[in-house]
């Protein structure tokens, strides 16, 4: 019987550069049969590239040959693709990703409700990078993939960097090393490098794709280990404890409202709390440290939900948001405000279904500016909070700068022209 060939080694390549019109990879094999292949071609989504198969004494003269070639295309100014290894899988193998999150958030599988609207995130998540990008998701391996396969932790901090460096200042070299480290299908014509990634809205969309990215992507993650670790309980309609605290979460809800603001016209459909243990764990403690703790919202895309359901709320590295008042995490005390940004105001979009995080921000000592021409967050204070009217700011805004100074208690849906209040459950 003939033994099994393997791979012994395998490289990947890419080559990008709109000025020549050139969106090409390198693949180079050697297997434990003494063979080394090389595939070449365009970066096209399912595109038939080109082979060639020399046969080798031995594996050794064939990695030697994987090497010469290596180093003849980095000369001409290929680089490494930095993806995990090909039979990584971002989840467990087999089992997919809506599967894995309603059997390890806690209240998804005892409640339908909470089941359906688990499935529904998991849907928004996977969207957001595949509608815009030419990344897919294998829904049985569980997998993310670019055209040239799945994006390591590495590569994904990189282009998060190189995101923020061409928000602060477009450069070519910049855009170009982006979508090297970043492969996409871009057709058979590329557009120039000073047409791609000019604008806020552009760069926002794909540090929006690194978030989702990096909420699901970790190299062959075992079958014990927890990707989630947290639960969501809808508050019941059932008891009168539940209906008292929905009617209290509206209240807060319409009288902080913003008549002026698109999502106005929203109104509370369903309530789920919250439990993150160990994000709790650290809030508490910090809390308990500097006080002044006060209720505020925070507006995000549905799609971004999974992401702050595994691991919570981040600080963003990158200047593409247009933080005005630096790195942190924002959230306001006028509930449409937030919401606006659930909505997509920013980007003149409409949704029917949207949710907001209703937290404790555990304040401290504020900094009140009245402009905002300086560097954040100031230095003796722990939060920033801009008070209506000032700093160039229409409605109330706080800015805390520890992720251990928020604690989400409740994830709110809402839903458009329809009037919570004459509603006789929820």
């Amino acid at each position: 019987m003939n033994a099994t060939i393997t791979t012994i080694r395998k490289v990947t390549l890419n080559f990008f550069d709109p000025s020549c019109n050139s969106n090409k990879v390198w693949i180079g094999t050697v297997t434990s049969d003494g063979k080394f292949i090389a595939e070449w071609g365009r970066v096209l989504e399912g595109s038939h590239r080109q082979s060639k198969t020399k046969q080798f004494p031995s594996i050794s003269q064939a990695e030697n040959e994987l090497d010469k070639k290596i180093a003849e295309k980095l000369t001409k100014g290929y680089r490494y693709t930095e993806t995990v290894d090909e039979g990584a899988s971002v989840i467990p193998d087999g089992t997919d990703l809506k599967l894995i999150a309603t059997e390890q958030i806690k209240g998804a599988k005892t409640c339908k409700t909470t089941g359906d609207l688990v499935g529904y995130l998991v849907l928004e998540n996977v969207h957001q990078i595949c509608d815009v990008t030419s990344i897919k998701y294998n829904s049985q391996s569980g997998q993310f993939r670019t055209p040239l396969g799945v994006l390591n932790g590495r590569a994904i901090a990189t282009a998060r960097n190189l995101l923020n460096r061409i928000y602060q200042r477009h450069s070519e070299d910049l855009v170009t090393e982006y979508f090297r480290l970043v492969p996409k299908d871009f057709g058979m014509k590329i557009p120039s490098a000073t047409q791609l990634l000019t604008t806020r809205a552009e760069i926002q969309e794909q540090e929006q794709i690194l978030d989702a990215l990096q909420a699901v992507i970790s190299a062959s993650l075992p079958t014990s280990e927890k990707v989630f670790e947290c639960s969501l309980t809808k508050v019941p309609a059932s008891t009168a404890f539940g209906r008292s605290k929905f009617r209290k979460i509206r209240k807060l809800f319409e009288s902080t409202k913003n008549p002026h603001h698109q999502a106005y016209n929203y109104h509370i459909r369903r309530v789920y709390q919250v439990d993150m243990p160990m994000q709790n764990a650290a809030y508490d403690k910090k809390a308990c440290a500097i006080g002044n703790v006060k209720p505020h919202w925070h507006g995000t895309s549905t799609a971004n939900l999974l992401s702050i359901l595994k691991g919570g709320l981040i600080i963003p590295t990158s200047a593409c948001n247009g933080r005005m008042f630096g790195h942190g995490i924002y959230g306001s005390e006028c509930s449409t405000k937030a919401l606006n940004y659930s909505v997509g105001s920013w980007a003149g979009k409409k949704c029917e279904r949207v949710f907001a995080l209703l937290c404790d921000f555990a304040m401290g000592r504020e900094y009140k500016p009245t402009h905002s021409d300086r560097n954040f967050p100031v230095r003796g204070y722990h939060s920033t909070y801009v008070s209506p009217g000032c700093a160039g700011v229409i409605n109330q805004e706080s800015i805390v700068y520890d992720v251990a100074q928020v604690r989400i208690n409740y994830l709110v849906e809402f839903e458009s022209g329809i009037d919570s209040t004459a509603r006789t459950g929820f």
